[in-house]
């Protein structure tokens, strides 16, 4: 051994020694110190232990406790130095072994660079287990890394995040921590004297999620959580899975989700373990159809499959079908597709949980199955074109429906790509359409066939009685068909044809003659007409007086000519007569001249002599109206004034009691009336209507002004000044403020409202007025109540209400009482009871008076007829705390007994009891309670009732009396009714039907009895 390796071996000695004085101190000393002053010293602040991989700094000695060494961990010693001693669990002694290959002199063996500690890997022996070396923190070592193996391991081992690999050293958990400062001790688990133990034991292991569910595939990380967290004991889990087939679980608790079912993961700490219930689902990720495009004949079915994506989803698998178009496709709900008609259309399967789908495009096709020609046979005209069509079957084909067409010789009859068919010349071609496989065929005929006819002469003119010839010709000339000529006539009256075309004139008048060859025709217009041979007038001789005319008349022979008939007239002597352009003559003066007509080469005369005679004579006014007692004078006119005839005058009245008239024609007014004046001259007369009238002066009304009450109405009358004028008497009416009053077509005025108009009445131009003033009188008057009944001494006021509300009348009120001692009315109409009984309250304004009965205390009515009667009385109802109908109860009326509070209720009247009869009364209690009270019932008469002395008692039941005299008594009927207020159940009310009974007279009835009680 040299030098060198001697100084090692003393350096090495030297440090194991010291490392021993320091755990021998650090345990006794550090004891015996803790003891003593107070404190532990092995407990002083700690720097965490590195961790595999980590260097330790740079510092002074370091030591180890026992308990502190964890197995495997090999740690660097800094600054070179070479003792190194460790304790194990049982305290045993650690020595330092060269297991990490690892030299003493700090260099790595493995070409690392420790720096200048040392690297052991120490063995422990306590407890039979093997120890593991721990660091001596304080050296320095840089660049140097830190590597654990576990005795017998193949290799390195890294300490996770979150794991504690200590078995001594405190807990651990995430990322490393950092070095101590130099010279820090790591204690751990020291063996105390007397064998004792500092260990913080685990408690409870949790997972942070107990049930989960995850998806196949999918993975989730489950966290052990470790009470408590400063425990000493490893941390180390180990997780499982029970089945490893449903999800499988890493050393890392992350979780993976492999096939459907359910499993637990556990997590195993020591001797502690935590649960998870994991279940895997398989979810829908979509829905698949055996089809993404089908086509389909209509008509028939096609089978679509949907299926889920995975197929093995635990999702349900419900699948809903749909059609975009179910008049193109349909689908039933077992994916069953029916083609309807041609078209596309969308079917659908959707999951209605997850809302997947898939879809497929469904075209509907209808295949071809033939062909054929709208015409199985077509004549074309020779340069004409005629169309075929295709018809394809089915009609709605989806097939290709392009067609070819040809013609088996097109020299006779071409077709083109869209079916047109041409004739070329005369003969026959076969049209064949081919589509596909299929073809159609057509047999074509080609003709020369006529275009037209045309006639030589297309107008004709004809005599009546002559003839003409007409011929026909043909386009084309060399036309094949048949050249028969049908000849007709439109109008054979007027002119006729035969069957060569000879036409003969009938009579004036225009006729068409047509040609007709097969289907084509030409016509010949044909006018026949009538020549004149001589004309002659109806007048040879004429006379007319100066200033006439008259008409001279053309005869034409024959008199149907279709000549030109137009006359030319002229006068000899216009001077004397002239003629105009219709043959009418006009003398104008005296003397004679001859007439003459022309038409065309014609002629014909008249000789005319014209004198002076009266024409007529007129009065000035045809028609006169007279007022009775005046005149008029009228005049005589002669037509023409310069006649020779005499002019004589003689003048006449048809009724002169109406007016006369004298020789000057004077007409007088006499009496109302009508009567005709005539003038005569000679032959000649003439006549005025005269009308005598008696015309109004002036109009007046019967009133000059009026005054009503609003709504009411008045006629006004007219007078007529004379009154018996023959003028129309028709008034119209007017009023100035048709808001005040209203007048009809009679005269009649309405009074609407308040205020002030005029009526005017105009007969003619004549006018009359008379002023009209509306006021609002008072109709009648009501007060508020019609009735009222009242407590003694209560009071209550009476309002009075105005009809109409608006009267303009004054409204002083004037209020009596027909009875003050039963209640009293003050000027307000407030209404006070006195005592008992009735009374009327009256209210009078003006004429107009309204009425009140009051009635002061309790009102009853008797009244019996004939037979068994039922009286029909009131109800009281008394109430304990004041709030009935009559107050509260008055202390005079009230005894006790027993507890039991008592009221009494009495009323007496005198009724008639025939002989021989029985009085009946029936008392019934109506309280809440239902309960029975006694009531007393005296019949007070003479001895001939057998009540007489003794008062008869009745608890709702019915008494009967009976009557021994012979003759009507007089009798006082008392009824007493003795009635328990209250119990204790009936809170002190009242509840009395008090004169409602029985009361059964046989004989004369009992009149109505009518009273008041006072309370």
């Amino acid at each position: 051994m040299d030098k060198q390796e001697k100084k090692k071996e003393r350096r090495k000695t030297i440090l194991i020694l010291i490392g021993a004085l320091f755990v021998i101190f650090g345990i006794f000393g550090g004891t015996f110190l803790s003891d003593a002053m107070g404190f532990d010293l092995l407990n002083i602040p700690k720097a965490p232990i590195p961790q595999d991989g980590q260097d330790s700094k740079s510092g002074g000695a370091g030591f180890v406790t026992p308990g502190q060494i964890t197995d495997g961990s090999v740690f660097n010693h800094g600054q070179g130095r070479k003792a190194f001693s460790g304790f194990g669990d049982d305290g045993s002694l650690f020595e330092k072994t060269n297991a990490s290959g690892i030299n003493a002199d700090g260099d790595s063996a493995n070409g690392k660079d420790t720096g200048d500690g040392f690297l052991f890997t120490l063995k422990g022996t306590g407890n039979g287990k093997e120890g593991a070396g721990i660091p001596l923190v304080p050296g320095t070592g840089s660049n140097s890394s830190s590597t654990s193996h576990k005795p017998g391991s193949s290799g390195p081992t890294s300490s996770d995040s979150g794991q504690d690999n200590s078995s001594g050293g405190g807990s651990s958990s995430g990322s490393s921590s950092s070095s101590p400062s130099s010279g820090t001790i790591i204690p751990g688990n020291r063996p105390t004297p007397g064998g004792g133990n500092h260990s913080v034991p685990i408690s409870e292991v949790k997972l942070d999620q107990t049930d989960v569910t995850i998806n196949r595939h999918n993975t989730l990380q489950l966290t052990a959580l470790i009470s408590p967290s400063n425990t000493t004991e490893s941390k180390t889990t180990v997780w499982s899975s029970s089945n490893a087939d449903v999800a499988t679980v890493d050393s890392k608790g992350l979780v993976t989700g492999v096939n459907a079912g359910e499993t637990a993961i556990t997590a195993k700490v020591g001797s502690h373990t935590a649960t998870c219930n994991v279940t895997v689902v398989v979810l829908m990720e979509g829905i698949s159809i055996n089809y993404e495009e089908l086509s389909v004949v209509k008509g028939d079915t096609a089978q679509l499959t949907a299926k889920t994506i995975p197929e093995d989803t635990t999702e349900d698998k419900a699948i809903v079908w749909s059609s975009s178009d179910p008049e193109v496709a349909t689908v039933d709900g077992n994916g069953l597709v029916t083609a309807i008609k041609t078209g596309k259309a969308t079917i659908k399967a959707k999951s209605e949980l997850t809302g997947f789908s898939g879809s497929c495009e469904i075209t509907v096709v209808s295949p071809m199955t033939g062909i054929s020609m709208d015409k199985t046979t077509l004549t074309v005209n020779r340069d004409r074109t005629d169309k075929l069509a295709v018809i394809f079957s089915p009609e709605d084909t989806t097939d290709d429906q392009t067609v070819t067409w040809s013609s088996s010789d097109p020299s006779i009859a071409a077709v083109d790509q869209q079916g047109n068919v041409t004739g070329h010349k005369i003969g026959t071609a076969t049209i064949t359409a081919t589509c596909g496989k299929f073809t159609a065929t057509c047999d074509v005929t080609v003709v020369a066939m006529i275009d037209n006819i045309y006639l030589d002469q297309p107008e004709l003119v004809l005599d009546r009685g002559t003839n003409g010839q007409l011929t026909v010709s043909y386009e084309p000339p060399d036309t094949t068909e048949d050249k028969t000529v049908t000849w007709t006539s439109s109008n054979p009256e007027i002119a006729t044809v035969d069957n060569t075309g000879k036409v003969t004139a009938v009579s004036a008048g225009d006729a068409k003659i047509t040609a007709k060859v097969g289907t084509h025709t030409a016509t010949c217009n044909v006018t026949v007409v009538v020549l004149i041979h001589s004309i002659s007038l109806d007048k040879a001789n004429l006379t007319l007086d100066r200033g006439t005319n008259d008409q001279l008349k053309v005869s034409i022979d024959p008199p149907d000519t279709t000549e030109d008939t137009t006359v030319t007239w002229t006068s000899s002597n216009p001077a004397v007569a002239t003629v105009d352009s219709t043959g009418k003559v006009a003398a104008i003066s005296k003397g004679e001249t001859t007439i003459t007509a022309k038409i065309g080469t014609h002629i014909a005369t008249c000789k005319v002599t014209i004198v002076i005679l009266i024409h007529s004579i007129s009065l000035d006014k045809a028609d006169l109206t007279l007022d009775r007692g005046t005149n008029d004078q009228l005049k005589v006119s002669i037509d023409p004034p310069d006649t020779t005839e005499d002019t004589t005058v003689t003048w006449t009245s048809s009724n002169p009691a109406v007016a006369t008239v004298d020789s000057t024609g004077k007409v007088t007014a006499i009496s109302k009336g009508s009567t005709t004046i005539t003038v005569k001259i000679g032959t000649h007369t003439a006549t005025c209507k005269i009308t005598v009238v008696v015309l109004i002066h002036s109009i007046s009304l019967d009133k000059a002004s009026l005054t009503l009450d609003r709504g009411t109405n008045q006629s006004l009358a007219v007078s007529i000044d004379p009154a018996d004028t023959t003028e129309n008497k028709a008034v119209t009416w007017t009023s100035s403020n048709p808001a005040v009053a209203t007048v009809d077509s009679t005269g009649k005025v309405t009074a609407v409202s308040k205020g002030s108009t005029t009526i005017t009445a105009k007969v003619g131009t004549h006018t009359a007025t008379c002023k009209i003033t509306v006021v609002v009188l008072i109709h009648s008057i009501s007060l508020d109540k019609t009735s009222l009944s009242l407590k003694k001494t209560n009071t209550a006021n009476l309002t009075v209400s105005y009809d109409p509300a608006d009267t303009t009348e004054i409204k002083t009120v004037t209020w009596t009482s027909s009875n003050p001692a039963a209640a009293t009315v003050d000027s307000s109409g407030k209404v006070t009871a006195t005592s008992a009984g009735e009374t009327t309250i009256t209210a009078k304004v003006g004429t107009h008076t309204a009425t009140c009965v009051v009635g002061v205390g309790v009102k009853y009515t008797v009244t019996v007829e004939e037979g068994d009667q039922t009286c029909t009385g009131e109800e009281i109802y008394m109430y304990a705390d004041g709030s009935g109908e009559f107050g509260a109860w008055e202390n005079d009326s009230m005894s006790y007994k027993h507890g039991v509070c008592y009221i009494n209720i009495d009323f007496s009247e005198e009724i008639n009891i025939e002989d021989n009869s029985d009085v009946s009364i029936t008392f019934r209690d109506k309280r809440k309670s239902g309960k029975t009270s006694e009531c007393y019932v005296f019949l007070r008469s003479p001895s001939t009732f057998n009540s007489t002395s003794a008062r008869q008692s009745m608890s709702n039941g019915t008494k009967t009396w009976y009557s021994t005299s012979t003759s009507t008594s007089k009798v006082r009927l008392e009824f007493s009714a003795h009635v328990a207020a209250f119990d204790g159940e009936d809170s002190g009310d009242i509840f009395i039907h008090w004169d409602s009974g029985s009361l059964v007279v046989f004989g004369q009835p009992i009149t109505g009895l009518t009273g008041y009680l006072d309370f």
